[in-house]
C-alpha cells in the first residue's frame, strides 16, 4: 500500500510539474518541457509528497553539490563591513538596533533630505481639510466618503492622489 501511494504522489508531482512548466513558459516545446522534467527529478529539485521537500532536500548525500554562486572578495566584503561599522549601520545584540540607533551620539547626523517647508505642508493640509479628504475618526473614511453631499464633485479623490508634487522635491 505504501508503494501505491508513493507512486500516486510521485506521478502527481510529475504532472503537476510537467504542466505547470508547459503553462509558465508558453514558448517551449513538449520536447524542452520533458528535458527539463528529467533534468529536475535527476537534481531531485521537484517536490514531491506531504512535506513539501525536495528529494535533495530529503536526502542530500544521493545528489552531487550545488555548485555555490559567484560572491564577492573578501577584501570587498572587509571594506563594505568597515564602512557600515564606521557608519553605525551594524545591527549588533538581541535587540535588533543598529550601532547609530543605540548611540546616536557617537555618530555624525544622517543629513536631512529636501522635503517641503512648514508653509508648503500647512498650504497642504489646508486645501486637503477644505476638500473633506483627511481621514479623520475610527471608521477610517474622510469626511468626503461621509457625506459626500457637502463637497464639490471632484475628480481626484483627495489632493495627495491629484499628482501634483510639492515643491522641492522630485
Amino acid at each position: 500500500m505504501k508503494n501505491a501511494a508513493y507512486v500516486f504522489f510521485a506521478g502527481t508531482a510529475v504532472l503537476a510539474a510537467v504542466a505547470g512548466a508547459a503553462y509558465a513558459a508558453p514558448g517551449m516545446s513538449r520536447e524542452q518541457v520533458q528535458k527539463q522534467l528529467v533534468a529536475a527529478l535527476q537534481a531531485g529539485t521537484v517536490v514531491t509528497g506531504f512535506q513539501g521537500l525536495s528529494p535533495r532536500e530529503l536526502n542530500p548525500d544521493m545528489y552531487p553539490p550545488v555548485p555555490a554562486a559567484p560572491g564577492i572578495s573578501r577584501d570587498q566584503v572587509q571594506k563594505e563591513l568597515a564602512a557600515a561599522l564606521q557608519a553605525g549601520t551594524v545591527v549588533t545584540g538581541f535587540q535588533g538596533l543598529s550601532r547609530r540607533e543605540l548611540n546616536p551620539d557617537l555618530y555624525p547626523a544622517v543629513p536631512a533630505r529636501p522635503g517641503m517647508s512648514r508653509a508648503q505642508v500647512q498650504a497642504q493640509l489646508a486645501a486637503a481639510l477644505q476638500a473633506g479628504s483627511v481621514v479623520t475618526g475610527f471608521q477610517g473614511l474622510s469626511p468626503r466618503e461621509l457625506n459626500p453631499d457637502m463637497y464639490p464633485v471632484s475628480t481626484s479623490r483627495s489632493v495627495a492622489h491629484n499628482g501634483a508634487k510639492p515643491t522641492g522635491t522630485n
